[in-house]
């Protein structure tokens, strides 16, 4: 577990004081994964923003429904938004830690045939 958090400590190091840090992260994580992920926390911002849509319609009239039901899903509606912020960056970092893990694999293989 150490070791894990050292790695992505090292890694948010490099990131940060990187001159560039956009080439560093898509060579870890590939275009393609940040291009789901980002769509991913937008559906899910999309639901949470739906959860809420019976507020609004109460507030403006066009619905009857009981006020104290304006909390659960306001509640419901931060809940979604929640969980779209860490799922992106669990899949990231899911990534991320994949990569490493087959970067090690790489290097120990290369390692092992260099070796007579």
């Amino acid at each position: 577990m150490f070791a894990l958090v050292r790695m992505m400590l090292r890694l948010a190091i490099r990131l940060i004081f990187t001159p560039t840090t956009a080439p560093v992260l898509l060579e870890v994580v590939k275009e393609v994964v940040i291009r789901l992920v980002t769509g991913a926390i937008i559906l899910l911002c999309v639901v949470s923003r739906a959860v809420a849509v019976p507020i609004y319609l109460r507030q403006l009239g066009l619905i009857a429904m009981n006020p104290g039901w304006d909390v659960y899903f306001n509640q419901a509606s931060k809940l979604m938004l929640f969980v779209a912020g860490l799922s992106g960056a669990g899949l990231i970092l899911f990534n991320v830690i994949r990569a490493y893990r087959e970067k090690g694999r790489v290097r120990t293989t290369l390692i092992e045939a260099a070796a007579p």
